[in-house]
């Protein structure tokens, strides 16, 4: 049975005396196309995929096959959900992940702020089991940060600042499957 947990990755991480995004393309939004895709291959009107689908820029699938939706082309049982922001966000099954190379590196000991959107698929009411995300910062003692259990499927704000444990480069987001 598969669990699926809708994450749309309105990223903003940035130290707290200055304002900068440290996340490439966190909402997903380039490159643009006119498709939405599970994983590598793009949803056709049929439910059926095929090769070809683009994935998001500066992004890299570490545990297949994470899906990437576009407003309008959401096609078999997924919840048809609008984006929080832009026209795209990303779904994680069960241990799919995605990570990318951060912007700059965290500097360690300093202040941050992390705030994204959730949302749960439910893939058109059939499943409803909670889920929460995990978000790692790769160095040898990189921060880790849980979201609260997700049980519903309206997009929901999630932020948290944190004090960077080591210098981070790379960033990684995990779904963890939570059974009520």
């Amino acid at each position: 049975m598969k669990y699926r947990l809708l994450i749309l990755l309105l990223l903003f991480i940035g130290h707290t005396t200055y304002s900068q995004n440290l996340i490439r393309n966190g909402s997903f939004e380039t490159p643009s196309v006119d498709y939405s895709a599970i994983g590598f291959y793009s949803i056709l009107s049929n439910c059926f995929t095929t090769a070809g689908a683009t994935p998001p820029d500066s992004w890299t699938i570490n545990t297949p096959d994470p899906d990437r939706m576009k407003n309008g082309t959401i096609y078999c049982l997924y919840d048809n959900d609008v984006a929080q922001d832009g026209s795209y966000y990303a779904v994680l099954n069960n241990t799919e992940d995605i990570e990318v190379t951060l912007t700059t590196p965290l500097i360690k000991d300093c202040l941050y702020q992390f705030s994204c959107w959730l949302n749960l698929e439910t893939l058109d009411g059939t499943q409803n089991n909670p889920s929460r995300v995990m978000f790692f910062f790769y160095a040898p003692d990189g921060n880790t940060i849980q979201s609260p259990i997700i049980s519903w499927n309206l997009w929901s704000y999630f932020a948290t600042p944190f004090v960077a444990l080591d210098n981070s480069t790379k960033f990684e987001v995990a779904n963890w499957v939570t059974f009520a």
